[in-house]
């Protein structure tokens, strides 16, 4: 390690030339990537690295090597350029960087850039020079306290990403939060800390309808509902051994999206689990220290519905049966989760094996019953869930199209360790929840459309020993059946029939399993003729140019289609697509009669009704920032709650920020650290988002085109 001099100011790097061994403990070099630590830490950040370049995280590509320079022209700069670059930083060599507080040249244009808020030059600085991103002034303070002093929230993000600390200290004592917002100019800070005289709550009522939808607040959203029109039976069930068993089953059925003739059915096998096999898997799971740890690390790669964090573990799955990780090139402890999934599966395996299959078997006998040549329902994929609070508490509303028959069972019970979890959505997207309790088995098909949302803010029930629980927390275990003896993927014919018949969900799955482009169009374009707002929706995007098509583009169409999904099926992703085509209007300033904005607002809240999270977020941003209020007046109260009760860690994010703003520090900390745990600042959870959009289509933005506020500013891009 060497300390550089220059002009009177100290510049800390280490000395690492390329072509070192990569078995040597003091370096690695890779793909011209030269990195200082152990080996195996260092390749692990490359390996990171490529994965988020792979994801589409900016790289030196996105703007040249010269432009990133511009900037750095000094002598000062022109020494620093002659420093070796440190491409991988260790917690020591960041650790020393942050004891030099100096005024520097690099220091003035780092904040500049961040001022300016020119993200893109700024990736291009850090990827040549990651260590700028460490540096600090006179004062102490460093790019992170200048990124909250504006309320950059893609610079925070993007600091976090190269391990910048948000507890560090300046000279006075202050954090990076401490200084969120106080850049001169009404910030976040300043519209948290509002006192608004006469916010819409308050107004007489002489208001009109339209000007009360500020009333709104996740405390009104309706209450849970717990579907009860079960039909109960009992049925033999035979097993490879031919012993019979009889199990209990409980029967229900939905009306489908769209529709009132076409229904969703669904099975529940109650207690098909005992409760003694139930404790003994989470005890393995949990391990000894019950402080809501887990004996292993649960996944935390993005759902492929929602991008949120999966929290869980694979016991089967295509992977595994191959010998390799659960989730391709994803790295795991192989050895202690080998231990792991074999104790639980000695617990479940004969569950699975002589009491669920052979049921599924002979419940769906005509499609994947053992009479069926290679095509009997086999269960390919095993999975283990967590939901809790604090953490991940929900899974979007959508449909198993890679299986043919799914089975969820509770490892928790209803009322007593969480209220909510699984639901079940009709048309207009009314939320059935079903109040399972350990060992209640739900068996259904692809076509049912569901998703979990485990509530928070609840009093749970007290157990037999007298304890109340104060964290709900929901476990589950998953198994998604295809009818193929060797898993083979057969999901393309699954819906043709039922598709050929009309069946507008049929049509709207058959169309996911399509290659051909025109087919695609053709029965999403039959799906939503028969009424089906989610199939309209992604033909609205289709028009916008926001999905792959060879469609013209036509706001007209999209917007009459947007229409159509509210008018048919109340689709919430319809409502959010009209909140953000009457925010380009107002953007725009496009003529028109009635005021865009209060559509919007309006739009924005029935989606919210619905709990949809984009749009529930945004409603937290339209209260912040006073959209649809008289001139410089909000209400952070209600601003804060929905960006809370969104769930995803961008709210939970500004929600911390409020608090902080507030002085609230402890709860400040714990929504930072709930907002950590879902991702916040991750470049992958960023594309993750864009990709997997709202959970109803991918590429849905959460960022909408807010016009200025009467403040004189408009919501900063998270």
């Amino acid at each position: 390690m060497l300390l550089y001099r220059h002009s009177g100011i100290f510049l800390l790097t280490l000395l690492l030339p390329c072509g070192i061994d990569s078995s040597d403990d003091t370096g690695v070099c890779a793909d011209g990537v030269c990195g200082v630590g152990g080996t195996s830490s260092t390749l692990e950040r490359i390996r990171e690295r490529r994965r988020q370049q792979e994801l589409g995280y900016p790289s030196s590509s996105s703007a040249s090597s010269s432009a990133a320079a511009v900037r750095f022209t000094t002598d000062e700069a022109a020494a620093a350029a002659a420093i070796p670059r440190i491409t991988t930083l260790t917690d020591d060599n960041i650790r020393q960087l942050n004891q030099f507080f100096t005024d520097t040249e690099v220091t003035h244009n780092m904040h500049q850039i961040i001022q300016e808020n020119n993200i893109q030059y700024m990736y291009s600085v850090l990827e040549q020079r990651p260590e700028f991103a460490h540096v600090r002034d006179a004062k102490g303070q460093g790019p992170m306290w200048w990124a909250h002093q504006y309320g950059r929230m893609e610079f925070i993000q993007l600091f976090k990403m190269h391990a910048v600390s948000e507890g560090l200290r300046d000279i006075d004592g202050f954090t990076p939060l401490d200084l969120y917002g106080n850049s001169g100019k009404t910030t976040l800070v300043d519209l948290f800390r509002k006192s608004t005289s006469k916010s819409k709550e308050s107004m007489d009522d002489d208001i009109t309808e339209e000007e009360r939808w500020t009333k709104l607040k996740p405390s009104d959203l309706p209450p849970p509902y717990l579907f009860r029109d079960w039909s109960n039976t009992t049925v033999n069930i035979v097993d490879d051994d031919d012993d019979v068993t009889t199990i209990k089953v409980a029967t229900g059925s939905i009306a489908q999206p769209g529709t009132d003739k076409y229904y969703s059915t669904f099975d529940m096998l109650p207690g098909i689990i005992p409760r003694e096999t139930i404790a003994s898997v989470l005890d393995l799971l949990r391990g000894q220290k019950g402080d809501g740890s887990t004996s292993l690390p649960l996944d935390e790669d993005p759902d492929t519905v929602d991008g949120m964090p999966t929290q869980e573990i694979f016991l089967d799955n295509d992977g595994l049966r191959s010998g390799e990780s659960s989730k391709g090139g994803q790295p795991e402890d192989l050895p202690r989760r080998k231990v792991l999934r074999s104790s639980i599966r000695k617990l479940l395996d004969p569950i699975l094996y002589d009491k669920l299959t052979p049921y599924i078997r002979q419940r769906f006998s005509e499609r994947c019953g053992n009479e069926v040549a290679g095509r009997a329902c086999t269960p390919c994929y095993s999975l283990i869930r967590r939901y809790r609070a604090g953490e991940r508490i929900s899974h979007a509303p959508h449909h198993d199209g890679h299986s043919f028959v799914t089975v969820v069972v509770s490892l928790s019970d209803y009322g007593r360790e969480y209220r909510g979890g699984l639901y079940v959505t009709p048309q207009f997207h009314q939320r059935n929840y079903l109040a399972l309790s350990r060992g209640d088995a739900v068996v259904h098909q692809s076509d049912l459309f569901h998703g979990v949302q485990v509530l928070e803010n609840v009093t749970l029930d007290v157990d037999e020993n007298g304890h109340q629980l104060t964290a709900p927390e929901r476990w589950s275990w998953i198994l998604w059946f295809r009818d193929s003896d060797t898993c083979q993927d057969n999901s393309q014919s699954w819906h043709t029939k039922c598709a050929l018949t009309g069946n507008p969900t049929c049509q709207l799955l058959h169309a996911r399993t399509r290659v051909d482009e025109k087919d695609v169009l053709h029965w999403n374009q039959l799906a939503s003729d028969s009424g089906h707002g989610a199939a309209s929706f992604k033909l609205a995007r289709a028009y916008l140019k926001l999905l792959p098509s060879s469609l013209s583009y036509d706001r007209q169409k999209a917007m009459d289609l947007f229409q159509r999904a509210v008018d048919t099926t109340n689709e919430p992703d319809g409502h959010y697509g009209l909140a953000g085509l009457y925010l380009e209007e107002v953007s725009s300033k496009r003529e028109g009669g009635d005021d865009p904005l209060m559509k919007a607002l309006i739009h924005l809240e029935k989606a919210a009704l619905a709990r949809h999270p984009f749009a529930m977020f945004n409603m937290g941003i339209a209260h912040l920032y006073g959209y649809g209020y008289p001139n410089n007046t909000n209400n952070p109260d209600i601003a804060g709650q929905w960006l809370e009760a969104c769930g995803l860690p961008e709210g939970i994010y500004l929600r911390s920020l409020q608090m902080n703003a507030l002085g609230k520090k402890q709860e400040a900390d714990d929504y930072l650290k709930q907002a950590t745990i879902l991702g916040h600042g991750s470049p992958i959870r960023e594309a993750a988002r864009k990709h997997t959009g709202s959970g109803g289509a991918g590429g849905v933005d959460l960022n909408l085109i807010w016009p200025i506020s009467s403040f004189g500013n408009r919501p900063d891009k998270v």
